[in-house]
């Protein structure tokens, strides 16, 4: 993960977000987009499945910060906490 106060830079490297199975590869997805929802933000990535293109999936997953820093974990299910 890097952040920057511009596109133009100077860009910071930050710790691995991600947490849970396959977190060092970002869940076998590839990271595309952020949502804010509501006052929260949800992680939106590609799974790409190269033997069966026609069969790529979508990651979406809540992003939550502890101690400042974000943290996305993976879960198999996850409501909106408005929802809750």
């Amino acid at each position: 993960m890097f952040s920057a106060p511009s596109i133009w830079g100077p860009w910071t490297q930050h710790p691995n977000p991600c947490r849970g199975p396959k977190a060092d590869k970002t869940f076998n997805g590839q990271s595309t987009f952020i949502l804010p929802v509501d006052g929260q933000y949800i992680f939106m990535a590609d799974m790409w499945r190269p033997q069966h293109p026609r069969d790529a999936r979508y990651i979406w997953l809540p992003i939550e910060f502890e101690d400042g820093k974000l943290v996305v974990r993976w879960q198999d299910e996850w409501k909106l906490k408005s929802e809750q």
